[in-house]
């Protein structure tokens, strides 16, 4: 076989795989980070903590689906409001994201893409009723 050949075989074998496992993905170093908070069957509350690294930023938040839970108080009814918040280590209120019944949705400190969060540790809390959850994915720069 010529060499003109073989590299021709190796050329189409590499673009045939970069088809098939989807094309190229960017590599930028950065990796999506996730949190994600609860509430348990017994309507006890799940937040969950992160921190922000010092020289880093916490930014590009996302989320992941608010699944809103049964009232804790009703026979399996569903919530009178859901929604998120993110407070900081002083327990002050950074981000909300609210939505009582068929109301539209409240949002305060957002729009959630936008957020940035600087060095220092974090809550995320979930309302919604038991078996409510929230996740959110964020990187850091």
């Amino acid at each position: 076989m010529k060499t003109q050949s073989k590299t021709g075989l190796i050329l189409g074998a590499a673009l045939a795989a970069i088809l098939l496992l989807g094309g190229p993905r960017p590599v930028s170093g950065q990796a999506d980070l996730s949190v994600t908070a609860s509430i348990d069957a017994d309507c006890r509350s799940h937040p969950a903590t992160f921190t922000v690294p010092d020289g880093k930023t916490a930014a590009e938040f996302k989320s992941h689906g608010l699944e809103p839970g049964a009232a804790c108080h009703g026979t399996g009814t569903p919530p009178e409001n859901k929604g998120f918040a993110i407070r900081d280590a002083k327990g002050r209120q950074l981000y909300t994201w609210s939505q009582y019944q068929t109301q539209p949705p409240y949002e305060k400190g957002g729009p959630l893409g936008s957020l940035t969060l600087a060095p220092g540790d974090y809550t995320l809390s979930v309302a919604g009723g038991a078996g409510a959850k929230i996740e959110l994915s964020y990187r850091l720069k």
